[in-house]
């Protein structure tokens, strides 16, 4: 029932050439169905190919038999908070199995962390990623508030500045020797013997898993391909609902195989399709890709990443990213924001070579 009537709510849509667009226009405006195909049938030859030269790393030793305590890891979070210039006067984080980030008005910006026992660098990466939604909430200008431009133009472009904290500052080593005395700070006796490089190998392990919000940097748009393949054979009525698991399986089987235990590990793991949220999940991917370009064209004006992190100047960050997107809301569509942050028009390159990046150093 509920993909008999997203598929008539597409079509009403009337956007595009087919019902799919409708729905994809909702959550990034301007982006067709055409514009996705090949995008990911290229990402994801390249990205398997990749994947094929990267042995299994096995969990870090170092964690092994080794408990983090929660009150720390929270402790933590509102340190990285501060470290990136979250304003505490006007947000807050709180705990939740399934962190988010909602900021319903100016001055009001809240989003949650998990605290993982047994391995802190999940912490550190999860608050990074809610931290990117909660700043750039932070830093849409005061005039637009009320309006309806006080928001992002799209879950692409909100989604980059959240992929932009996790994977390209939250993954560089710099950031691990950065946190290492806060870590040892909070932390105590569960640090000894544990370095910034064994923190950092943690965060930056490739390892094939069927649960897509614990998947590695290199394997997680592969989770993206197979749930848009899927949803729109689902919307164009090439997929039955009732073929749903076995198609699910197949299609991680052929991307990364393996196959999922249940169903709920698989086809009915994320809450997207029940909710009625279809052409959402692309918006993932558009996200990493748009965090690329970003990357690449902040380094070349600021220096890399990790030389800023390490000058301890992780402010010249924000204020970058401030500049080039907060401000602007919604007052461009995000091609026309993203060109106007990076220079550039819209291109996967960047994302490829951060991926064979990520593979090499993953061998």
């Amino acid at each position: 029932r509920v993909v008999e009537a997203v598929r008539e709510w597409g079509t009403a849509l009337a956007v595009g050439d087919e019902p799919y667009d409708g729905l994809l226009d909702e959550h990034e405006p301007g982006m067709r169905t055409a514009d996705l195909e090949p995008i990911f049938e290229r990402l994801t030859r390249e990205i398997t190919a990749l994947i094929a030269t990267v042995p299994e790393r096995p969990e870090p030793s170092t964690f092994t038999g080794r408990t983090w305590a929660g009150d720390a890891q929270f402790a933590l979070a509102h340190d990285i908070a501060r470290m990136v210039g979250f304003r505490f006067d006007t947000g807050l984080i709180a705990l939740s199995a399934h962190p988010f980030t909602t900021s319903p008005h100016i001055g009001d910006a809240r989003f949650t962390t998990r605290i993982t026992a047994n391995d802190p660098t999940q912490n550190v990466l999860v608050t990074l990623h809610e931290l990117g939604h909660a700043m750039y909430s932070q830093g849409h200008p005061a005039e637009y508030a009320r309006t309806l431009v006080f928001t992002s133009p799209s879950l692409g472009a909100e989604e980059s500045q959240a992929r932009f904290l996790e994977n390209h500052v939250g993954r560089n080593p710099a950031l691990w020797t950065a946190l290492a005395p806060m870590m040892a700070s909070r932390f105590g006796a569960a640090m000894d013997g544990i370095t910034a490089t064994d923190m950092h190998r943690a965060a930056t392990r490739v390892s094939k898993g069927w649960i897509r919000v614990d998947a590695d940097e290199l394997t997680y748009d592969l989770h993206i391909a197979l749930r848009f393949q899927l949803e729109l054979g689902l919307v164009r009525g090439t997929l039955d609902v009732a073929d749903l698991p076995e198609a699910w399986n197949d299609g991680l089987q052929r991307l990364l195989g393996i196959g999922a235990p249940t169903n709920r590990d698989g086809c009915m793991q994320d809450i997207h399709w029940a909710w009625g949220s279809f052409g959402y999940f692309p918006t993932y991917t558009l996200g990493n890709i748009y965090a690329a370009q970003i990357s690449e064209s902040l380094e070349a004006e600021l220096g890399t990443i990790g030389e800023i992190v390490e000058r301890g100047e992780f402010l010249a960050i924000t204020e970058y990213l401030r500049e080039r997107i907060h401000r602007h809301g919604s007052i461009m569509s995000t091609s026309e924001l993203m060109k106007h942050a990076t220079g550039h028009e819209f291109s996967l390159e960047p994302f490829l070579r951060r991926s064979t990046r990520l593979a090499a150093d993953a061998r």
